[in-house]
């Protein structure tokens, strides 16, 4: 059975009923995925896999598309909360906290890889955590446009290594995956900004 991201927690709590309905959607999601894209999976076969009835499905969703979507509106919400937490701690300590995430969300993000939406939206999240975590060179960033070009070196060379890691299983420690991360992306910037 397939391993799923549980909903963060909402102002307004959700029925623990619906709640329920809800992750058997997304996990069977993620399960169909598995053989086949997202646009090839009608309603019939998510329902009939989760065990929901139509009804149920079009009382919180329109297709199966917005399951995705709320998914990963819920995996962005996880890393904005890890940066919130650890963003003044570094860039190790923020890339812990999304490393963690991501072993504990192994099956959504072995999806979201394999799909060019999951990846666009990947990358981006990374990027724009880069972009906070490093509020020191937001400066540098104004003045010279290539440091924007650093950045997006860095969001895509971590968004590769995280890829590679959950293929692999996201075997070992997510505290030695972020280090692995920030000094390849360290190494990797440091002549750009040695430049100025």
């Amino acid at each position: 059975m397939a391993e799923y991201v549980k909903r963060q927690q909402r102002p307004v709590k959700e029925d623990a009923r619906v709640t329920k309905t809800k992750e058997r959607l997304r996990e069977s999601l993620l399960d169909l995925m598995e053989d086949k894209p997202l646009a090839d999976i009608s309603i019939t076969a998510l329902c009939a896999s989760a065990h929901v009835n139509r009804n149920t499905f079009y009382a919180h969703y329109g297709s199966p598309a917005d399951v995705l979507d709320e998914l990963m509106a819920d995996l962005g919400s996880a890393m904005a909360h890890s940066l919130a937490v650890t963003r003044r701690r570094g860039s190790v300590a923020w890339l812990t906290e999304l490393c963690e995430n991501v072993q504990e969300n192994r099956h959504a993000y072995e999806m979201l890889f394999a799909t060019s939406d999951g990846r666009t939206y990947i990358e981006r999240e990374i990027l724009s955590a880069y972009k906070l975590v490093m509020d020191a060179t937001a400066e540098r960033i104004r003045r010279n446009p290539r440091h924007a070009d650093a950045f997006a070196f860095a969001a895509g060379g971590s968004m590769a290594l995280l890829e590679l890691w959950v293929s692999e299983g996201a075997q070992g420690s997510p505290e030695d995956m972020a280090c692995l991360i920030n000094r390849l992306c360290k190494t990797g910037m440091s002549g750009i900004f040695e430049e100025d």
